[in-house]
């Protein structure tokens, strides 16, 4: 299942469509954009900063991805930084979170079907691939060691382009505006002088809210086991692996973080999915991130002061 549709999990409260709000929906980065803005203002620089960044990220990824082992890329200040992140969330992780993931989970149908079980003798390899071969990076280039190795930044860098067009926003006189892609959210300024009011979902039922925060300059995201999966063999296998099990992370139904900007959130959301609570609880210190998680004996946790956030 894809993370298409915003109910999923973030909604807005108190919807903002007022006489100074309108909404814009479309289509970008494999999700249901929202973007939330005043009716006076244009968003085809907004809309155009997305889709540049998303070709910026996916044209790398299908060069990388699609070539033999040997091939040599250069790396563009952009994919400097999300390779800086990903080692960043892979440390903070504890080596779960993985940017070559994908070349594991694609042999299951991730992202985007058909979905099934890989064969022993794929599996093994693409695990030898990993744990064998890490990126090699020589005078600037990224260097293909081994053909069976993928890579993918979707786990954050769609919060990094919600954060792009916020800025586009901006600098085009916006004070105040949502941005929500497939649930990554970041608002700024207020609504009616204030903090916009944003509902975390239940992971199996829409209707329902398992918390409402206010936010204003924050980031909100969350990741879980319902937005890409599929049922074998009465096994449920999300699309977020482990890396370090080199399985379906298992631990919950859903993480919510809060942070100051979207890729953080989106990549934080992921991370903490991937930690057990004792580390996402110590973790979770260390980053200064506010973190919800539902579990899936219906606990809902609350860590590193998400409740202040809450109304």
């Amino acid at each position: 299942m894809r993370k298409t549709a915003l109910f999923l999990c973030v909604i807005l409260l108190a919807a903002a469509c007022t006489d100074r709000f309108e909404k814009r929906q479309f289509y970008a980065m494999g999700t249901l954009v929202e973007i939330t803005h005043k009716k006076d203002m244009s968003l085809k620089q907004v809309i155009r900063t997305i889709n540049d960044y998303e070709e910026q990220v996916k044209s790398f990824e299908q060069k990388y991805n699609d070539a033999p082992a040997g091939s040599g890329f250069e790396i563009s200040p952009l994919w400097e930084v999300l390779f800086k992140k990903s080692y960043d969330y892979k440390a903070i992780s504890k080596d779960r979170f993985d940017i070559r993931a994908l070349s594991l989970t694609s042999l299951y149908g991730f992202p985007e079907g058909p979905y099934d079980l890989p064969s022993p003798e794929k599996y093994a390899a693409a695990a030898e691939a990993i744990k064998n071969k890490p990126l090699l990076f020589l005078d600037g280039k990224l260097v293909k060691e081994d053909e069976r190795l993928k890579i993918s930044a979707g786990a954050f860098a769609k919060g990094m382009i919600v954060d792009k067009a916020v800025e586009t926003m901006k600098k085009n006189g916006a004070e105040s505006g949502i941005v929500n892609a497939g649930g990554d959210l970041y608002a700024f300024g207020k609504k009616n002088k204030s903090r916009w009011r944003v509902g975390i979902r239940h992971p199996d039922d829409p209707n329902k809210v398992i918390s409402t925060i206010s936010v204003s300059d924050k980031a909100v995201a969350t990741s879980g086991d319902y937005e890409r999966f599929f049922m074998k063999n009465g096994i449920r296998y999300s699309h977020i692996f482990d890396m370090v099990t080199m399985e379906p992370a298992s631990l919950y139904r859903s993480v919510s973080v809060i942070a100051d900007n979207c890729e953080t959130a989106d990549g934080l959301s992921t991370v903490f999915f991937l930690l057990p609570e004792e580390e996402a609880a110590e973790a979770c210190k260390r980053t200064g991130t506010p973190v919800l998680i539902y579990t899936h004996d219906d606990r809902v946790l609350k860590l590193c002061g998400w409740e202040s956030f809450e109304n």
